[in-house]
Protein backbone atom coordinates (compact mmCIF):
# COMPACT_ATOMS: atom_id res chain seq x y z
CA UNK A 1 0.00 0.00 0.00
CA UNK A 2 1.60 3.37 -0.75
CA UNK A 3 -0.38 6.04 0.94
CA UNK A 4 1.07 5.72 4.81
CA UNK A 5 1.82 7.26 7.32
CA UNK A 6 4.24 6.74 10.39
CA UNK A 7 1.40 7.38 12.81
CA UNK A 8 -0.65 4.87 11.46
CA UNK A 9 -1.60 1.61 13.18
CA UNK A 10 0.89 -0.06 10.81
CA UNK A 11 2.76 1.58 7.76
CA UNK A 12 3.50 -1.12 5.83
CA UNK A 13 0.95 -3.08 4.63
CA UNK A 14 1.79 -5.66 1.78
CA UNK A 15 0.53 -9.15 0.43
CA UNK A 16 1.09 -11.46 -1.77
CA UNK A 17 -0.90 -11.19 -5.00
CA UNK A 18 -0.85 -12.93 -8.93
CA UNK A 19 -1.04 -10.81 -11.72
CA UNK A 20 -4.12 -8.58 -11.29
CA UNK A 21 -4.56 -5.26 -12.56
CA UNK A 22 -3.45 -2.41 -9.83
CA UNK A 23 -3.95 1.44 -9.20
CA UNK A 24 -1.31 3.40 -8.83
CA UNK A 25 -1.39 3.41 -4.94
CA UNK A 26 -0.84 -0.43 -5.20
CA UNK A 27 2.62 -0.83 -5.44
CA UNK A 28 4.38 -4.02 -6.98
CA UNK A 29 7.51 -5.74 -5.97
CA UNK A 30 9.30 -8.23 -8.00
CA UNK A 31 11.49 -11.07 -7.13
CA UNK A 32 13.41 -13.33 -9.27
CA UNK A 33 12.11 -16.92 -7.05
CA UNK A 34 8.89 -17.57 -6.05
CA UNK A 35 10.55 -18.27 -2.45
CA UNK A 36 12.01 -14.82 -2.26
CA UNK A 37 8.91 -12.99 -3.25
CA UNK A 38 7.07 -15.00 -0.46
CA UNK A 39 9.88 -14.54 2.51
CA UNK A 40 9.44 -11.06 1.42
CA UNK A 41 6.23 -10.81 2.02
CA UNK A 42 6.20 -11.37 5.93
CA UNK A 43 9.76 -9.30 6.51
CA UNK A 44 7.79 -6.53 4.86
CA UNK A 45 5.06 -7.15 7.16
CA UNK A 46 7.28 -7.61 10.45
CA UNK A 47 7.16 -5.01 13.46
CA UNK A 48 10.67 -4.75 13.08
CA UNK A 49 10.57 -3.90 9.08
CA UNK A 50 7.50 -1.57 10.42
CA UNK A 51 9.90 0.07 13.07
CA UNK A 52 12.82 1.31 10.50
CA UNK A 53 10.01 2.71 7.45
CA UNK A 54 8.08 4.49 10.86
CA UNK A 55 11.17 6.44 11.65
CA UNK A 56 12.45 7.14 7.87
CA UNK A 57 9.15 7.90 6.24
CA UNK A 58 8.49 11.66 7.04
CA UNK A 59 5.64 11.83 4.30
CA UNK A 60 2.60 10.27 3.06
CA UNK A 61 4.47 7.80 0.20
CA UNK A 62 6.03 4.57 1.14
CA UNK A 63 7.74 4.74 -2.46
CA UNK A 64 10.93 3.27 -3.43
CA UNK A 65 13.98 6.26 -2.49
CA UNK A 66 12.67 5.04 0.92
CA UNK A 67 11.84 1.45 0.63
CA UNK A 68 15.34 0.70 -1.15
CA UNK A 69 17.30 2.59 2.12
CA UNK A 70 16.38 -0.49 4.61
CA UNK A 71 17.28 -3.54 5.46
CA UNK A 72 15.54 -6.72 3.97
CA UNK A 73 16.80 -9.98 2.96
CA UNK A 74 20.95 -8.92 2.96
CA UNK A 75 21.06 -8.51 6.80
CA UNK A 76 19.21 -11.71 7.61
CA UNK A 77 21.04 -14.77 8.51
CA UNK A 78 18.40 -17.44 6.38
CA UNK A 79 19.30 -20.99 6.61
CA UNK A 80 16.73 -23.91 4.67
CA UNK A 81 15.30 -24.71 8.00
CA UNK A 82 14.52 -20.92 8.69
CA UNK A 83 13.17 -20.67 4.86
CA UNK A 84 11.09 -23.36 4.83
CA UNK A 85 9.60 -21.95 8.60
CA UNK A 86 9.05 -18.80 7.06
CA UNK A 87 7.53 -20.05 3.74
CA UNK A 88 4.88 -22.55 5.48
CA UNK A 89 3.87 -19.93 7.76
CA UNK A 90 3.74 -16.95 5.26
CA UNK A 91 1.35 -19.27 2.73
CA UNK A 92 -0.94 -19.79 5.25
CA UNK A 93 -1.50 -16.38 6.02
CA UNK A 94 -1.35 -15.16 2.69
CA UNK A 95 -2.45 -17.82 0.32
CA UNK A 96 -5.26 -19.12 2.17
CA UNK A 97 -7.73 -19.22 -1.47
CA UNK A 98 -7.76 -21.80 -4.24
CA UNK A 99 -6.30 -19.05 -6.31
CA UNK A 100 -3.09 -19.74 -4.80
CA UNK A 101 -3.19 -23.46 -5.31
CA UNK A 102 0.23 -23.76 -7.47
CA UNK A 103 2.40 -22.32 -4.89
CA UNK A 104 0.46 -24.62 -2.50
CA UNK A 105 1.37 -27.64 -4.37
CA UNK A 106 4.71 -26.57 -5.79
CA UNK A 107 6.04 -26.16 -1.95
CA UNK A 108 4.00 -28.31 0.05
CA UNK A 109 2.25 -31.78 -1.91
CA UNK A 110 5.36 -34.43 -1.12
CA UNK A 111 6.05 -33.08 2.35
CA UNK A 112 3.25 -32.97 4.63
CA UNK A 113 0.09 -35.17 5.81
CA UNK A 114 -2.27 -32.33 6.40
CA UNK A 115 -5.00 -31.47 4.68
CA UNK A 116 -4.12 -28.25 1.98
CA UNK A 117 -7.85 -26.46 3.42
CA UNK A 118 -5.91 -27.12 6.89
CA UNK A 119 -2.96 -25.14 6.08
CA UNK A 120 -5.09 -22.09 5.55
CA UNK A 121 -5.21 -19.66 8.37
CA UNK A 122 -8.47 -18.30 8.25
CA UNK A 123 -9.74 -18.00 11.57
CA UNK A 124 -8.53 -14.97 14.06
CA UNK A 125 -7.20 -17.56 15.94
CA UNK A 126 -4.75 -18.79 14.14
CA UNK A 127 -3.97 -16.09 11.58
CA UNK A 128 -2.99 -14.42 15.05
CA UNK A 129 -0.90 -17.68 16.03
CA UNK A 130 1.05 -17.71 13.06
CA UNK A 131 1.47 -13.55 12.80
CA UNK A 132 3.23 -13.53 16.57
CA UNK A 133 5.58 -16.59 15.56
CA UNK A 134 6.43 -14.39 12.45
CA UNK A 135 7.41 -11.78 14.13
CA UNK A 136 9.48 -13.25 16.80
CA UNK A 137 11.53 -15.14 14.21
CA UNK A 138 12.20 -11.50 12.20
CA UNK A 139 13.23 -10.47 15.46
CA UNK A 140 15.48 -12.41 16.05
CA UNK A 141 17.01 -12.45 12.84
CA UNK A 142 17.50 -8.95 13.16
CA UNK A 143 19.78 -9.37 16.20
CA UNK A 144 17.52 -8.27 18.80
CA UNK A 145 17.07 -9.11 22.34
CA UNK A 146 14.39 -8.85 24.40
CA UNK A 147 14.96 -5.83 25.73
CA UNK A 148 15.03 -4.19 22.23
CA UNK A 149 11.68 -6.01 21.39
CA UNK A 150 10.05 -4.66 24.36
CA UNK A 151 10.87 -1.15 23.85
CA UNK A 152 9.63 -1.10 20.37
CA UNK A 153 6.43 -2.57 21.34
CA UNK A 154 6.34 -0.26 24.71
CA UNK A 155 2.90 0.97 26.07
CA UNK A 156 1.52 -1.75 24.10
CA UNK A 157 -0.09 -3.42 27.73
CA UNK A 158 -2.02 -0.56 28.82
CA UNK A 159 -5.84 -0.84 29.68
CA UNK A 160 -8.26 0.56 26.65
CA UNK A 161 -9.75 2.96 29.40
CA UNK A 162 -5.86 3.83 30.48
CA UNK A 163 -5.28 4.45 27.08
CA UNK A 164 -7.68 7.02 26.08
CA UNK A 165 -6.84 9.28 28.78
CA UNK A 166 -2.89 9.01 28.12
CA UNK A 167 -2.72 8.68 24.66
CA UNK A 168 -1.58 12.34 23.64
CA UNK A 169 1.52 11.88 25.92
CA UNK A 170 2.81 8.47 23.83
CA UNK A 171 5.03 8.05 21.17
CA UNK A 172 3.05 9.04 18.20
CA UNK A 173 4.94 6.62 15.95
CA UNK A 174 4.16 4.13 18.68
CA UNK A 175 2.28 0.40 18.08
CA UNK A 176 -0.16 1.11 20.92
CA UNK A 177 -3.14 1.99 18.39
CA UNK A 178 -2.82 -2.14 17.18
CA UNK A 179 -5.28 -3.56 18.77
CA UNK A 180 -5.88 -0.88 21.14
CA UNK A 181 -9.34 -1.54 21.91
CA UNK A 182 -8.68 -5.10 22.68
CA UNK A 183 -7.66 -6.32 26.32
CA UNK A 184 -3.75 -6.08 26.51
CA UNK A 185 -3.78 -10.10 26.22
CA UNK A 186 -4.96 -10.93 23.09
CA UNK A 187 -2.99 -8.17 21.55
CA UNK A 188 -0.89 -8.57 18.46
CA UNK A 189 1.60 -6.36 19.57
CA UNK A 190 1.40 -8.48 23.51
CA UNK A 191 1.75 -11.82 22.28
CA UNK A 192 4.09 -11.44 19.80
CA UNK A 193 6.54 -10.00 22.51
CA UNK A 194 5.38 -13.30 24.62
CA UNK A 195 6.19 -15.61 21.52
CA UNK A 196 9.63 -13.31 21.07
CA UNK A 197 10.16 -13.86 25.02
CA UNK A 198 9.76 -17.90 24.58
CA UNK A 199 12.01 -17.86 21.75
CA UNK A 200 15.02 -16.37 23.80
CA UNK A 201 14.98 -19.16 25.84
CA UNK A 202 14.76 -21.83 24.11
CA UNK A 203 16.62 -20.89 21.03
CA UNK A 204 15.34 -20.42 17.25
CA UNK A 205 15.58 -24.03 16.08
CA UNK A 206 13.76 -25.41 19.20
CA UNK A 207 11.11 -22.25 18.59
CA UNK A 208 10.44 -23.35 14.92
CA UNK A 209 9.73 -27.22 15.96
CA UNK A 210 7.80 -26.98 18.55
CA UNK A 211 4.50 -28.74 18.19
CA UNK A 212 5.50 -31.63 15.32
CA UNK A 213 6.72 -28.51 13.69
CA UNK A 214 3.33 -26.69 13.88
CA UNK A 215 5.10 -23.99 15.67
CA UNK A 216 4.54 -21.69 19.16
CA UNK A 217 0.93 -21.92 20.52
CA UNK A 218 -1.01 -19.03 22.16
CA UNK A 219 -0.85 -19.66 26.02
CA UNK A 220 -3.76 -20.81 28.06
CA UNK A 221 -3.01 -17.90 30.46
CA UNK A 222 -0.65 -15.12 30.46
CA UNK A 223 0.87 -13.54 33.67
CA UNK A 224 2.59 -10.12 32.77
CA UNK A 225 3.24 -6.64 34.23
CA UNK A 226 3.37 -3.16 33.18
CA UNK A 227 6.77 -1.15 34.16
CA UNK A 228 6.85 2.23 34.90
CA UNK A 229 8.44 3.34 31.06
CA UNK A 230 5.85 1.38 29.49
CA UNK A 231 7.57 -2.10 28.47
CA UNK A 232 6.21 -5.35 29.69
CA UNK A 233 7.50 -8.45 31.47
CA UNK A 234 6.20 -12.08 31.85
CA UNK A 235 5.55 -14.39 34.48
CA UNK A 236 7.00 -12.06 37.41
CA UNK A 237 5.73 -12.30 40.66
CA UNK A 238 3.70 -9.14 40.91
CA UNK A 239 2.21 -9.60 37.22
CA UNK A 240 -1.60 -10.47 36.53
CA UNK A 241 -2.40 -13.75 35.43
CA UNK A 242 -5.67 -13.94 32.60
CA UNK A 243 -6.77 -16.65 30.48
CA UNK A 244 -6.10 -15.85 26.86
CA UNK A 245 -6.34 -19.35 24.66
CA UNK A 246 -9.95 -20.01 24.85
CA UNK A 247 -10.83 -16.70 24.52
CA UNK A 248 -9.68 -16.65 21.13
CA UNK A 249 -12.06 -19.39 19.50
CA UNK A 250 -10.52 -22.49 17.11
CA UNK A 251 -7.91 -23.00 15.19
CA UNK A 252 -9.80 -24.15 12.21
CA UNK A 253 -13.44 -24.61 10.83
CA UNK A 254 -15.01 -27.23 10.52
CA UNK A 255 -14.82 -27.88 7.13
CA UNK A 256 -11.01 -27.21 6.92
CA UNK A 257 -11.07 -30.63 8.92
CA UNK A 258 -13.26 -32.60 6.47
CA UNK A 259 -12.67 -34.77 4.05
CA UNK A 260 -9.46 -37.26 3.61
CA UNK A 261 -5.72 -35.59 2.39
CA UNK A 262 -5.48 -37.37 -0.81
CA UNK A 263 -8.98 -35.59 -2.27
CA UNK A 264 -7.88 -32.66 -0.69
CA UNK A 265 -5.02 -32.08 -2.62
CA UNK A 266 -5.96 -33.56 -6.04
CA UNK A 267 -8.59 -30.43 -5.63
CA UNK A 268 -5.85 -28.74 -5.10
CA UNK A 269 -3.91 -30.04 -7.95
CA UNK A 270 -6.89 -29.46 -10.07
CA UNK A 271 -7.46 -26.27 -8.97
CA UNK A 272 -3.13 -25.67 -10.40
CA UNK A 273 -3.87 -26.99 -13.07
CA UNK A 274 -6.73 -24.64 -14.24
CA UNK A 275 -4.57 -21.65 -13.61
CA UNK A 276 -1.61 -22.10 -15.00
CA UNK A 277 -2.76 -24.78 -17.83
CA UNK A 278 -1.25 -28.41 -18.36
CA UNK A 279 1.94 -27.37 -19.71
CA UNK A 280 2.82 -24.39 -17.54
CA UNK A 281 1.95 -26.70 -14.20
CA UNK A 282 4.60 -29.52 -15.63
CA UNK A 283 7.24 -26.98 -15.98
CA UNK A 284 6.26 -25.72 -12.67
CA UNK A 285 6.50 -29.07 -10.93
CA UNK A 286 9.43 -30.11 -13.00
CA UNK A 287 11.52 -27.53 -11.62
CA UNK A 288 10.70 -24.43 -13.31
CA UNK A 289 10.11 -21.17 -11.08
CA UNK A 290 6.35 -20.60 -12.49
CA UNK A 291 5.59 -17.01 -10.51
CA UNK A 292 8.47 -15.56 -11.98
CA UNK A 293 8.14 -16.92 -15.81
CA UNK A 294 4.45 -16.09 -15.43
CA UNK A 295 5.54 -12.45 -14.38
CA UNK A 296 7.96 -12.18 -17.34
CA UNK A 297 5.87 -13.45 -20.43
CA UNK A 298 3.08 -11.24 -18.68
CA UNK A 299 5.87 -8.09 -18.81
CA UNK A 300 6.39 -8.82 -22.36
CA UNK A 301 2.50 -8.72 -23.68
CA UNK A 302 1.62 -5.89 -21.08
CA UNK A 303 2.71 -2.17 -21.27
CA UNK A 304 3.03 -1.70 -17.29
CA UNK A 305 3.10 1.83 -15.80
CA UNK A 306 3.09 3.03 -12.79
CA UNK A 307 4.64 2.15 -9.24
CA UNK A 308 6.25 -1.30 -10.00
CA UNK A 309 10.05 -1.87 -8.40
CA UNK A 310 12.09 -4.83 -8.99
CA UNK A 311 13.99 -6.19 -5.94
CA UNK A 312 16.99 -8.37 -5.92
Amino acid sequence: MRMSSATNARTMIASLVRLFPAELNVISLQCPTDKSLIILTIILNSLCFDTILRYRLGGMAVDYHVTQQLPIFHYLKLNEMLIENLLNFTLSLNCAHPLFAPEWFKFHFQTTNKKWESLWAITPHERLRLRCILDAIIAELYGLNYEDFSWILKDCAYQTEHLRVIKKTLDPKGFWRVDQTEPPELRHTVLALKAFSDLKKMGLEKFCALNGGDGWMIPETLTYAVRSDGTVEFDTPDGITVPVRERLGPRFLDWQLEGTVEESWAECERHARAILGDEEFERMMNGGDEVSQVMRKAEGQQNLKGGQMRLF
